[in-house]
């Protein structure tokens, strides 16, 4: 039996300082059966003429373009639609991956394992300020990842699917442009909450994920990036906390109890923006005692 292909799939918009580079990251992996594909979402910029320039000088690039702007997490199923490999990476277009990303991924990827997460490096033009491993490498039992990135996170574990493998069928699946909400929030525009649901959806078959300690996921800091739009607006907690809890209401229903819990501590954080998540929990009952282990 051959390698598997794996897809690298790159969702892009307006990126034309920046595109060259991650497509460069992708192509120069020490794993050779990939496909690389970009899909640009009917840039404004100078994007779509190097993105044909580029595919002219390798076969395995291949570009589309979108006839109108589709939104972020619509782009990212577009391009989804466009992969043929076993295995697929969503690759944001301003993020790089490490030469041997592909190669240390999908060789510890088994038949019980959801998805294989990297360590993770964060960058500005002036270098590496962060980096992060995540704890002991390994796999990790799906209700370990659920209690540390539902509640905690100590470890910080990322939202940002560009430093895991999935298996293509379950990311194209698990790619939800509308998560229903009581706040009015258009998911499709920023993608702040779809990407950290493409985890958990993709976990729910197996028992486990994997973790590579080494940092072989690259993460830019600018100030179009989701990473300091997040550091500039508590709102896009309320995003990711109700990915989060449209995930617990419909799939864990065990941990309901303890979600609210946190959710009140949440709700005092954060000037109460979560009141609205709260109403719409109001018959679930509060695990007090949960949070008096968690604090205390």
């Amino acid at each position: 039996m051959g390698k598997p292909l794996i897809s690298i799939c790159i969702p892009s918009y307006n990126r034309a300082d920046l595109i060259e580079e991650t497509i460069a990251s992708a192509l120069s992996q020490t794993y050779t059966h990939i496909e690389v594909i970009v899909n640009d979402n009917c840039s404004t910029d100078d994007s779509w003429t190097l993105l044909q320039q580029l595919a002219q000088k390798d076969q395995r690039l291949k570009v589309f373009q979108n006839e109108s702007n589709l939104g972020a997490v619509r782009n990212w199923q577009r391009v989804m639609a466009h992969a043929s490999g076993d295995y697929a990476l969503i690759l944001w277009s301003d993020d790089l991956i490490k030469p041997s990303f592909v190669e240390k991924t999908v060789s510890v990827f088994t038949d019980d394992v959801a998805f294989v997460m990297t360590g993770v490096e964060e960058f500005t033009d002036e270098g590496v300020y962060y980096s992060s491993n995540f704890g002991t490498e390994g796999k990790r039992t799906r209700e370990a990842y659920y209690d540390e990135i539902l509640f905690k996170n100590l470890s910080k574990l990322p939202v940002s699917p560009s430093c895991a493998l999935f298996r293509t069928k379950e990311l194209r699946e698990n790619i939800l442009d509308v998560i229903p909400n009581a706040d009015q929030i258009d998911f499709n525009r920023t993608g702040a909450g779809p990407d950290i649901l493409t985890f958990f959806l993709s976990s729910l078959k197996y028992p486990y994920i994997y973790i590579l300690s080494e940092h072989l996921a690259q993460f830019r800091s600018h100030p179009s990036s989701i990473t300091v739009m997040e550091s500039r607006a508590a709102g896009l907690k309320l995003h990711y906390d109700w990915a989060k809890y449209f995930f617990v209401k419909n799939y864990l229903p065990a941990y309901r109890s303890k979600f609210k819990a946190i959710s009140w501590v949440r709700y005092f954080r954060y000037k109460k923006i979560h009141k609205n998540m709260l109403m719409d929990m109001k018959s679930v009952r509060t695990d007090y005692l949960f949070l008096i282990r968690l604090f205390f």
